[in-house]
């Protein structure tokens, strides 16, 4: 987890190659990625359980072959935010909670935040091959009705199936969003 987050939050570029099970559950908010890095999951199990990834005011971010499972039970948990960033690739994951959709877990919905945010104008990202799965909430564009901001966002979805979800499948506030299955 240390070299993780070590590697994910310096300046300089990295290839961050994920291999097992990255454990955030004990961390006291989601980790925070810093501009100019590649995640890229290499074994069948690679993934980060717990709290998530957060990627604030970066460019140049490539997520891909992770699992990252919301496991934390926090209103304010995704298992990816991204705000106010550009140049995002999120590719080929696995986006999921513990929340399974059944009528009577209706009332735990906000236990767990969405699976993916993207917010505060957020330009250049592209949400590619990925699978979301049990949540209530999975991906929304904007984080607010009102704000001029949201407006500037550019987002394209594309090839992602949505399983066992509920809502924000995706949802689009504002900005200019592309979204496309097969």
């Amino acid at each position: 987890m240390n070299d993780f987050k070590n590697y994910a939050q310096v300046q300089e570029p990295y290839i961050i190659l994920v291999k097992g099970v990255i454990d955030t559950s004990k961390e006291t908010g989601q980790v925070n990625i810093a501009s100019n890095k590649t995640i890229i999951g290499v074994t069948p199990d690679a993934s980060i359980i717990g709290w998530g990834v957060y990627l604030k005011g970066v460019n140049n971010v490539i997520i891909r072959n992770l699992t990252i499972k919301n496991k934390v039970e926090n209103p304010k948990n995704d298992a990816i935010t991204v705000e106010a960033s550009q140049n995002v690739w999120i590719d080929h994951c696995t986006l999921s909670s513990d929340m399974v959709v059944a009528p009577e877990r209706e009332k735990d919905k906000d236990k767990v935040d969405a699976l993916l945010d993207i917010i505060k104008g957020s330009k250049g990202i592209t949400v590619s091959w990925n699978i979301f799965e049990n949540s209530w909430k999975c991906t929304q564009v904007g984080s607010s009705d009102n704000s001029k901001i949201e407006a500037e966002a550019r987002v394209t979805y594309h090839h992602n199936i949505f399983r066992n979800t509920n809502s924000r499948n995706p949802s689009v506030r504002f900005g200019t969003v592309l979204c496309y299955c097969i």
